[in-house]
């Protein structure tokens, strides 16, 4: 329609309908390239505020696990203290027999909160962390995250020590009381 009527212009060399048309061509182009940025817009903030719940989700997830973690270390610290007061008083044993067991159980507990990262590790692969307007909550996102993939490396290091040294000394009794020693 516009490329016929162009031609015709075109034969009569009417160069103002020519140059109307052209006029017509670019602002129609350049308004379905706006549209298509303001779609692109929408989309990118609908995905921004779909990724800022699931952090949310995932970050409520965290605390919760980090509360455990905390009240299974407040409990290896009453169960310590109780251990290191039998070892000044046995009696509290003959008054409280149960409290031994729990205290040698509880003291040797192992917990190290597991993290799930799974929404910001897909915004870092996807490359759609910039999708997340706010320079200061992509930053704190990024230091929380490493921090906390810091920290469960050290809980693995230490219960792989711990495994290593139960190891040791179960071969080292082993050794001890094997008939062939």
């Amino acid at each position: 329609m516009i490329l016929g009527r162009m031609r015709k212009h075109l034969a009569q060399q009417d160069w103002i309908a020519i140059t109307v048309d052209v006029v017509v061509v670019l602002v129609g182009i350049l308004l379905a390239f706006q549209i298509e940025r303001w779609a692109d817009e929408l989309r990118n903030r609908s995905l921004e505020q779909d990724y800022l719940y699931r952090l949310k989700q995932d970050l409520e997830t965290e605390v919760v696990r980090m509360n455990q973690a905390w009240d299974y270390a407040e409990d290896r610290i009453r169960a310590a203290k109780i251990l290191a007061q039998v070892v000044n008083d046995s009696s509290i044993v003959v008054d409280a027999p149960k409290i031994l067991p729990w205290a040698l159980e509880t003291a040797t507990w192992r917990s190290y909160p597991q993290i799930n990262a799974f929404v910001f590790e897909e915004l870092q692969n996807s490359g759609n962390l910039t999708l997340i307007r706010s320079e200061s909550l992509r930053r704190n996102l990024t230091n929380h995250y490493t921090k906390l993939q810091h920290y469960s490396h050290v809980g693995m290091d230490l219960q792989a020590q711990h495994r290593s040294e139960e190891r040791r000394v179960g071969k080292e009794c082993r050794s001890r009381w094997s008939p062939y020693h």
